[in-house]
């Protein structure tokens, strides 16, 4: 069964780690290949449009996007789609 799932940050949380002086990135943007741990994906949210509802899906390693807008949101990309490779934490 598939399961659409709304995120909405677009950063990850992070957790101080003084103990091995390094910090903990945990992903809540969804879209880290690396289960809870941030990969640095959460950069292709960035120039989202506010109120608007996107798609994301991979194929080998990189990440598309598709942008599916409601009526009442003026805007010129209307079944945009983007492709973006996806490297490094943060």
């Amino acid at each position: 069964m598939a399961r659409i799932i709304r995120h909405t940050e677009q950063a990850p949380q992070r957790i101080p780690m003084a103990d091995i002086k390094a910090d903990l990135y945990l992903c809540r943007c969804g879209l880290s290949q690396n289960g809870i741990f941030c990969d640095g994906s959460h950069r292709a949210t960035k120039d989202e449009v506010p109120g608007a509802t996107y798609h994301y899906s991979r194929s080998e390693g990189v990440l598309q996007r598709t942008i599916i807008v409601p009526t009442n949101i003026p805007t010129p990309v209307l079944d945009e789609t983007v492709a973006e490779e996806i490297g490094g934490a943060q």
